[in-house]
């Protein structure tokens, strides 16, 4: 019997909700509180290259996800955080983390994100 790989895939991705549970944000795919499908957002893929797992996290009020994303190209290597806004798919002012990011969580007030890595616990205040 063939392996499902959809389960595998849904079973590494983030799921977080807002503060009302309204929406849900699984991976890059938003959903409203009856699980309807909203949005499907251009999210990056976590280190290594080619895996599925995607490190995001919801806002408390449902308008902006976060996604921890890893850049290679010949002359840089880097992290960075990258908030989208969830109505226009929109990114925001990216922030730079010295490591791979493994989770992130909007602390519940909405007034900072809190990414964790391998060496450390980073937080970054919201506008």
């Amino acid at each position: 019997m063939p392996l499902d790989t959809s389960l595998t895939l849904l079973m590494s991705m983030a799921a977080s909700a807002s503060s009302t549970g309204d929406r849900f944000l699984v991976g890059g795919s938003v959903f409203d509180g009856q699980l309807g499908r909203l949005a499907d957002l251009d999210y990056p893929f976590r280190v290594p290259e080619g895996s599925e797992e995607v490190v995001s996290a919801l806002s408390p009020d449902g308008a902006t996800a976060y996604f921890a994303q890893f850049v290679s190209s010949a002359m840089n290597m880097y992290h960075r955080i990258v908030p989208v806004d969830v109505a226009t798919g929109t990114p925001g002012k990216l922030m730079l983390v010295p490591e791979e990011i493994h989770y992130l969580i909007a602390e519940p007030t909405g007034t900072e994100l809190i990414g964790i890595g391998n060496f450390g616990v980073y937080t970054f205040e919201l506008p």
